[in-house]
């Protein structure tokens, strides 16, 4: 997947969430699973989900509710793939990296500080 189409992926999914009002789909989980904090056997439905977390999970292409290893493994393989670093020699590439890798960071960030905080 090149830089670009990496992109568009992100810009989709906050549309996504945005249009669907992230709870008119029919989409279930079982609640109690891994990092969820809710009662077992109760079914959670998107509408349950923080939309700024879906956003930071979607950013990191990793399904919501992930623990924090697969947070970290899914930043380390994104920032090796879209580094600015690697797009040094055109310039149109290399900003729209950087603007990327400030997503991915964010993500990261709060994704990483919410996870640590949730366990305590």
């Amino acid at each position: 997947m090149n830089l670009f189409s990496r992109l568009i992926r992100i810009v989709e999914s906050w549309v996504n969430n945005i249009d669907s009002g992230i709870g008119s789909s029919h989409s279930y989980r079982r609640a109690g699973q891994k990092n969820d904090r809710s009662n077992t056997g109760r079914y959670e439905t998107k509408s349950d989900r923080d939309p700024k977390l879906a956003e930071y999970y979607a950013n990191l292409e990793i399904p919501y509710g992930s623990d924090i290893e697969t947070v970290q493994s899914a930043w380390k393989k994104l920032m090796r793939r879209y580094h600015p670093d690697l797009h040094a020699n055109d310039p149109e590439k290399r900003q729209t990296a950087e603007i990327l890798a400030q997503r991915l960071n964010k993500a990261y960030e709060e994704l990483t500080e919410y996870l640590t905080n949730s366990k305590n």
